[in-house]
């Protein structure tokens, strides 16, 4: 087994992803010679929310100031960011990447990784279909009613090697895991992140109109897991190709599922112990995080909660394993130090909504983007509006943020153009959604690479091939919606 002893990002990597973020960090740096600097009036909703003010005038009150923002705001930017508003959630998650470097070295170390790939190989190596059909629904699943996303990512450089292992690709594993999650995200049946802050933003009824997203559900996961199927057997068939030794012609173009299993799996009853531990650990963990669905108390909790089950799961993993205790820290600590990089890659990336934010450009992009919905055919503007949110993910990540943001400007569009609510909703979470895997500015999608030890374009490469039928099918179901009269 080929199993990568470390986490450290190659260099490659690093200079080919920065090199794109700093890129972005200057373009939104130049806007904030090109728009004008002001903001909404805002007032608070009867949750207690800060939304734009559409009382008084429909289309909210914009007012321009002259913001104040130095040259050096836009170089300490990465940094300046840790101490502005709404940065606990990024915190959050560079302390999160820190445990997961960490404990994750360690259970390489111990071997643990490479045992729990042993057996998943020994298990479904024959099986290798049915698996390919049940990864991206549990993911799904996980998403759209729990509103997953970051919580897989200590999951995905294990189900990149198993994908690797079973004679696929460590892209298929972030697409069966990290774009998995989006798909579910982007059809948000009952996600209380994207789907249940909308709506009550919206001031709907929460969940409401979920047929049309049950329906999308089903067609992305059909045309997620049909993508996978063409794409691993064409892999398959490469490297039967490839196997001249073993393999004739006729036999290359064979299915490569009735191959026999080249692994040989020896049990060891010690780190089997470990395997069992951290895995029942890590199930709780998502149990927890479905079961925050029902027990909202939850929900602002979740990537603690599975922070918390990887930590502790992983340890006791470890010292079940025969891992000796000055080992695990001696390991742990390796793996958070080869994070490091990935930790500068993070603050960079969200120092971008942070320029937008301080220089007073932000409502003014928003602004810009309302502005110029004006005149637009009916049925062209609710894809306008999926135009605008897809926008603005690359600038605001952040679901709930953008909610507040837009969903206050949106609503009065659509009473103008006759756009029932719940549409307007639907395509605010599609282009929540879809953008996680897209935009290199969003910090899960860069922790899940560097795990997968996939940098930004050679991902992308072969992301677009499902990402943009994805794209082209979510713009024909709102079109869908909108012809039936979804409201």
């Amino acid at each position: 087994m080929n199993e990568k002893k470390s986490l450290s990002i190659s260099v490659k990597s690093f200079i080919l992803s920065m090199s794109i973020i700093i890129l972005l960090m200057i373009a939104a740096y130049a806007l904030t010679f090109v728009l004008p600097t002001g903001e909404y009036v805002r007032t608070t909703d009867v949750n207690g929310n800060l939304i734009i003010d559409t009382t008084e005038n429909a289309r909210g009150t914009f007012v321009e100031k002259n913001v104040d923002f130095p040259v050096y705001k836009f170089l300490l930017s990465w940094i300046l960011i840790l101490g502005s508003s709404g940065n606990v959630t990024l915190i959050m998650i560079l302390v999160f990447l820190l445990v997961i470097g960490g404990i994750f070295q360690a259970l390489m170390d111990c071997n643990l990784i490479e045992y729990l790939l042993d057996v998943m190989v020994h298990k479904f190596y024959h099986k290798r279909r049915i698996l390919l059909a049940l990864l991206p629904l549990l993911f799904m699943f996980l998403a759209t009613t729990a509103g997953v996303f970051e919580e897989v990512i200590p999951l995905v450089p294990i189900l990149s090697a198993l994908a690797v292992s079973l004679g696929w690709d460590a892209f298929t594993g972030l697409a069966f895991s990290m774009i998995a999650c989006a798909c579910g995200y982007t059809a948000g049946v009952f996600n209380p992140f994207g789907t249940g802050v909308a709506q009550k933003v919206a001031g709907i009824t929460v969940f409401s109109g979920v047929w049309m997203r049950l329906l999308v559900f089903v067609v992305l996961y059909v045309l997620l897991t049909g993508f996978l199927f063409l794409y691993t057997k064409k892999r398959e068939e490469k490297e039967a190709r490839n196997n001249k030794e073993t393999q004739n012609k006729k036999a290359a173009n064979a299915n490569a599922s009735n191959l026999p299993n080249p692994h040989v799996f020896e049990r060891n009853p010690k780190t089997g112990r470990g395997l069992m531990a951290f895995g029942i650990t890590i199930g709780t963990g998502i149990l927890l995080i479905v079961s925050s669905i029902f027990i909202t108390a939850l929900q602002d909790y979740t990537l603690v909660i599975f922070a918390l089950c990887f930590l502790i799961g992983g340890s006791l993993g470890c010292g079940l394993a025969g891992m000796k205790p000055r080992e695990f820290f001696r390991s742990f600590g390796s793996g958070v130090v080869a994070m490091l990089p990935a930790i500068l890659m993070i603050l960079f990336a969200s120092s971008i909504k942070y320029i937008l934010t301080e220089s007073g450009t932000i409502d003014s992009l928003v602004r810009f983007f309302i502005t110029a919905a004006d005149g637009i055919p009916r049925g062209a503007l609710i894809l306008f509006v999926y135009l605008i949110v897809l926008v603005l993910e690359l600038f605001v990540p952040s679901g709930s943020a953008k909610a507040f943001l837009l969903i206050p400007l949106l609503l009065p569009l659509g009473t103008i153009y006759d756009l029932p609510v719940n549409l307007i909703v639907l395509a605010y979470i599609f282009g929540d959604g879809l953008a996680n895997v897209v935009y290199p500015t969003n910090a899960g999608l860069l922790i899940a690479l560097n795990l997968a030890d996939t940098d930004y374009p050679s991902y992308m490469k072969k992301a677009w091939k499902i990402l943009l039928p994805l794209f082209l099918v979510t713009c024909l179901l709102l079109l869908f919606a909108l012809a039936v009269g979804y409201h």
